[in-house]
């Protein structure tokens, strides 16, 4: 194998590892405490649908369009552009865009990364509504 192969081996081995590493942080976030979004508290008997997004990126642009219907539908939705508000994205450990959290009842209890369908967003919804 030649050193040029070595190298996109080695570069690619990272970028699976970096990927792989924001998986695992955000599914140790479930079962925490929800911190607070913003100047909003976490809801202590609801649920609520938390929204983290940028202007800049690609798959955000095609999802907030669902998320503003959602939340137009009376759904409790917070939609948080980390470019404004990266203190929340600290809090609740958000390492990529976009990323979806559910929270029930004061805690964390899904954390979908990446772009989600109509569907599977509503199918969230209706399970967490009981």
């Amino acid at each position: 194998m030649s050193w040029i192969g070595v190298l996109v081996l080695v570069v690619v081995g990272g970028i699976v590892l970096l990927q792989l590493n924001i998986f695992l942080q955000s599914k140790r976030m479930v079962g925490r405490p929800a911190p607070a979004v913003g100047d909003s508290a976490v809801p202590e008997g609801g649920w609520e649908l938390i929204y983290f997004h940028s202007p800049r990126c690609g798959p955000c642009r095609s999802m907030t369009p669902v998320i503003e219907e959602l939340a137009r539908e009376g759904e409790p939705v917070i939609s948080v552009d980390i470019s404004r508000d990266l203190e929340s994205a600290r809090k609740y450990n958000v390492r990529a865009t976009p990323t979806t959290i559910l929270v029930q009842d004061g805690k964390i209890a899904k954390v979908l990364l990446g772009p989600q369908s109509p569907k599977k967003l509503k199918s969230l919804l209706v399970n967490a509504a009981g």
